[in-house]
């Protein structure tokens, strides 16, 4: 599957095709030469016909002929496949990479393998895989022919081709041009640095996301955080005189002067000299410091950084460190459990899936994934008590070269303290800050160029993770949804952006277009991941969106129109001479109970909350103990048939979210032009606002009908088609699900299939009629 997700919705109002337009169009795909399409640069290197793709945990029984092309960005699978060009289907693609096309970067392993029919009875319990499964060495030299191709993926996700009616000089052609392309021993070999859109304008920003690039960027967020005196941008490493590592332009204490640090850099790991992050309101602040080179020798050095951060503390305090490498996983850890998941989330056969599946969870408890988010949420919850509390104190982070598990807790931190980093655009800003911006080595961590597997782990997929759990426990704080997160995560792995692609702001820089030219090329076109219309059309960016947020938004607007609306009259009856204490009481009493909506505060923390001032209700303290710490399902099980539930999961719920916040809006506008005409309106004469929620209504208030298919747990990533369709499973939660669908729009025809429902009261009868009989 293409690392963007797929949409297979028909949006009301939509012209369909014609059939005759449909017959043109197949004409078209039949006569015209099978390729793949491409973008500026790219070249295709590989190529096989007569290929098969398996369909996923179809036990090699079903698939599609086509053919493989392999070229200097991505392996595709182009078919003539009637789907692909039908109007019954409307398939929304990744505008980089289509529905069977897999980049070069997201390739994680490649194995020929063998696949022996077995008959049924002869499964036993004991069997883990069946057939034989032989890793390809990059570099090494194919022997043989190559029969069947398994590409294990970076995201999670598995594809099987078969080359059994391929010539045998094109498959294997094309299968060392995979391994050739899919591992580069050099940075400059990746496609990023051959790809030159001729439309593109270098240097223009094309997004509103603070690149931190400027001293300007740096200067206007301490403006917005009220601690421009205490703290200051300094240039010190202008041109990256004294490190690498570390950004052009960054903040430290204002008692700290450039001579101080040109002085101080050199004790310290890789040259990080501490580094402001972030003040909250009550004046303390988060740094993050490398450690020093020698501990005895040095410690003064240590010292006289401390004591800069202490004196600009309101009270003088002394700063609290933080030793991340004692509290938090290190990055072999994360690297560890990381492995450990995805082996029971990547099962290569239905019959291996079905024996892991009686101690699934014991196994994703041993992986020790949960316990790594948990200890990473811990850690951040107590600077926040450390920095809010009652006796606050700014708080120092110390990690080996501050580049990892610092930039994990300063995030969640923020995003705990801050409101403004719940935005899309708000998070955006602290990623390119926190880890972009200060040297988050992406391009070790995320094995971009086969290099030291060692230096490999998801520390970035780490915090997307406890950013995930924030927001199940806290639904209505954040304006994006997991979609936006998991998306995220997969643009890590599309090898084009120049934000994921580097260990430093330097090498950037360095490879960009302005910058010094980088080996045999003059600098590259790179592109930044914050432009979404590079990846994706605004229809389908509305399915970052937060219903929730959206809604939490607008009530608490509400509130504080009829809050104003309150004081007016209370001043009105003051100037009369009566007390308007009651109702001022009230209306505080309502705003604070709105801005707590969908928020989680259990009993265990009643004693925390109590050293949060009360009138800190924008900070979120999120739960780290028991069952509140789950597995991120969107994000590793999507692409595991077995596990989906048809009509149901957290996509279902978001459907509803959207409908039921797009009735809510409908109405405050309604109530509006009540209240602005003199004469009653009828309801239809009302036109219905247009909202910017992927899920919405048409002016008559008919939701967009889901048509030939409908929404199962992995959406919008797996596309499924009709439901009597074979390669969805009958597993027990599904076929208990495959009848209670959405209730908006979707009936079940005789076949199995979704079918429109044109009248909505028996729509809902028949429904319900049908969730009865699957309960009975």
């Amino acid at each position: 599957m293409s690392k963007g997700f797929k949409i297979h919705v028909d949006i009301f109002g939509q012209e369909e095709q014609t059939q005759s337009e449909i017959d043109k169009n197949a004409v078209a795909v039949f006569q015209a030469t099978l390729e793949p399409q491409l973008l500026p640069g790219e070249l295709i290197v590989g190529h096989a016909q007569n290929v098969l793709k398996f369909s996923a945990y179809s036990e090699q029984k079903q698939g599609i002929s086509g053919s493989l092309f392999c070229t200097n960005f991505k392996v595709s699978f182009v078919t003539a496949d009637r789907s692909s060009y039908d109007g019954e289907h409307n398939n929304q693609r990744n505008l980089l990479l289509g529905e069977n096309d897999i980049a070069l970067c997201n390739i994680d392993d490649i194995y020929q393998a063998s696949y022996p029919k077995l008959p049924t009875e002869t499964f036993v319990p004991k069997i883990v895989s069946t057939g034989k499964r032989k890793k390809f060495t990059p570099g090494g030299n194919l022997t043989g022919k190559v029969k069947t191709l398994e590409i294990r993926c970076k995201d999670l996700s598995i594809h099987t081709f078969s080359f059994k009616f391929s010539p045998k000089d094109e498959a294997k052609s094309t299968v060392t041009a995979i391994l050739h392309h899919a591992f580069p021993t050099r940075l400059e070999l990746m496609f990023a640095f051959e790809y030159q859109d001729p439309n593109r304008q270098p240097g223009k920003q094309t997004h509103h996301t603070t690149m931190f690039t400027i001293k300007s960027d740096w200067s206007k967020e301490l403006d917005r955080l009220h601690c421009a005196d205490a703290w200051r941008v300094t240039q010190v490493n202008e041109h990256f005189n004294m490190t690498d590592s570390m950004p052009e332009c960054f903040v430290v204490s204002s008692k700290l002067y450039d001579n101080d640090l040109l002085k101080a850099a050199p004790h310290f790991l890789d040259s990080r000299v501490p580094a402001w992050c972030y003040s909250y309101k009550n004046g303390t602040a988060l740094v993050r410091m490398a450690c020093l080179r020698s501990e005895s020798a040095l410690s003064q050095t240590e010292n006289n950084m401390l004591e800069a951060v202490r004196l600009v503390h309101p009270n003088k305090r002394q700063a609290e460190i933080a030793d991340l490498n004692k509290q938090c996983p290190s990055v072999k850890d994360i690297a560890n459990s990381f492995m450990k998941l995805k082996e029971i989330c990547m099962p290569v056969s239905l019959k291996e899936f079905w024996v892991e599946d009686l101690n699934w969870f014991a196994r994703l408890s041993d992986t020790g994934w949960l316990q790594n988010v948990t200890r990473c949420l811990e850690t951040a919850v107590e600077i926040v008590i450390k920095m809010a509390g009652d006796t606050p104190v700014s708080v120092v982070m110390k990690e080996s070269d501050s580049k990892d598990l610092c930039c994990v807790i300063s995030s969640l931190v923020q995003l705990m303290l801050d409101p403004c980093f719940r935005t899309q655009r708000g998070f955006q800003n602290l990623v390119q800050r926190e880890w972009v911006v200060m040297g988050h080595p992406f391009l070790d961590r995320h094995g971009h160029i086969k290099k030291n597997e060692e230096d490999v782990s998801p520390v970035f997929l780490m915090f997307l993770d406890c950013v995930w759990q924030m927001l199940q426990q806290f639904p209505s704080a954040f304006a994006f949804s997991e979609t936006y997160l998991t998306t995220l995560w997969d643009s890590t792995f599309i090898g084009l952006f120049e934000t994921f692609l580097f260990n430093s702001q330097h090498q950037r820089m360095m490879c960009s277009k302005e910058g010094i030219p980088y080996g045999p090329k003059k600098g590259a076109q790179l592109l930044s991941v914050w432009d979404w219309s590079l990846q994706f059309k605004n229809e389908e960016q509305s399915l970052f969106k937060n219903p929730l947020y959206v809604a939490e938004h607008e009530v608490v607007k509400h509130r504080r129109e009829s809050a104003s609306l309150e004081d007016s009259k209370r001043s009105l009856a003051e100037e009369k001479g009566a007390s308007a204490l009651e109702s001022s009481t009230e209306v505080n009493k309502d705003s604070s109970l709105v801005r707590n909506l969908g928020y989680l505060i259990v009993d265990d923390y009643n004693d925390t909350l109590q050293t949060i001032s009360k009138s800190d209700l924008d900070i979120l303290l999120p739960q780290v103990k028991g069952p509140l710490i789950k597995l991120w399902s969107q994000c590793f099980l999507r692409w595991l048939i077995p596990v989906q539930i048809i009509g149901g999961g957290s996509p279902s719920e978001y459907f509803q979210q959207c409908i039921l916040v797009e009735e809510i809006l409908h109405l405050k506008h309604r109530v509006k032009v009540l209240e602005s005409s003199q004469q009653d309106i009828p309801n239809d004469r009302v036109r219905r606002p247009k909202s910017d929620l992927f899920f919405s209504q048409d002016i008559h208030g008919v939701p967009h009908k889901l048509k030939a298919d409908v929404l199962t747990s992995s959406f919008p990533y797996l596309p499924l088609g009709p439901l009597n369709r074979r390669n969805i499973l009958g597993t027990p939660l599904s076929k208990y699900f495959e009848e209670s669908m959405v209730a908006y729009g979707l009936g079940v025809s005789e076949n199995g299939a979704a079918a429109e429902l044109e009248d909505t009261d028996d729509s809902e009868g028949r429904n319900s009629k049908s969730r009865g009989e699957n309960l009975e």
